[in-house]
Order: structure tokens, then C-alpha cells, then sequence
């Protein structure tokens, strides 16, 4: 596996435990998908600047996302941002919040699928 096919893979995995019927039921099945999901999208968006301008990859997170607005449509960063942010609330446990649900976890597979196509698309015409 190389480093650009590991984001892919996690989201694999991801979807591979939203698909069991066993793990559907556990209550950490949806935490891991978050975790994987999130790892995914920050691999993604490193390789990303690592290839098209490393000096951001020194910046916060937050800070990258928010870069993106100058170069994936404004509603794709955005919503990229969003579910980034989701996804960082749900992989820190608090007795008081509710687990996310099957749902919730496939919407943030699909969203960071497509973010994942956006940088992509966008690293090819940056070059």
C-alpha cells in the first residue's frame, strides 16, 4: 500500500464496520468509524499541501481547512471544514453526549470520499 492509497484504505475499513451487522450494535463501532474517517480526511489534506504547498503544512488544522476556500469551491470547503470538526467532537468521549449513529457515520464516509475527489481534482490543476 503507498502513502497516497492509506487515507482510501482507512475509509475501507470504516465502511467495512458500518456494513457488519455485528459491529453495528457496539457501541464504539461508530467512534472507530469517526476516528478512521477523520484520519482519512487529515491524510488527505497533508499529502495535499505537502504536494502543492508544504509551508502550510506547518499551520493548525483549522488553518488548513480554512486555505482551502481559495482553492476547492467555497461550499466544498466549507462543508469540509463541518464535517472535520464533527468528526473531532465524536472521536473524544463524553459520558453526557450521545453515540453517533450508523447514519451519521456513512454521511461522514460519503463526505470525505468527496473530499478526498475534491483535492485530488484540484492538486491535478494546481500543477
Amino acid at each position: 500500500m503507498t502513502s497516497s492509497d492509506h487515507p482510501g484504505a482507512l475509509l475501507v475499513v470504516a465502511r467495512q464496520l458500518s456494513d457488519s451487522p455485528d459491529l453495528r450494535t457496539s457501541p464504539w463501532a461508530t467512534r472507530a468509524i469517526a476516528l478512521l474517517v477523520r484520519q482519512a480526511m487529515e491524510l488527505w489534506l497533508a499529502q495535499y499541501w505537502d504536494a502543492t504547498s508544504p509551508a502550510v503544512a506547518s499551520v493548525s488544522r483549522k488553518s488548513q481547512f480554512l486555505l482551502l476556500t481559495d482553492r476547492l469551491p467555497e461550499d466544498a470547503a466549507a462543508f469540509a471544514h463541518a464535517t472535520w470538526s464533527q468528526l473531532s467532537h465524536a472521536c473524544h468521549h463524553r459520558v453526557f453526549d450521545l453515540e453517533p449513529t450508523i447514519a451519521q457515520s456513512i454521511a461522514w464516509i460519503e463526505a470525505a470520499e468527496a473530499f478526498g475527489d475534491a483535492l485530488r481534482a484540484t492538486a491535478r490543476t494546481d500543477h
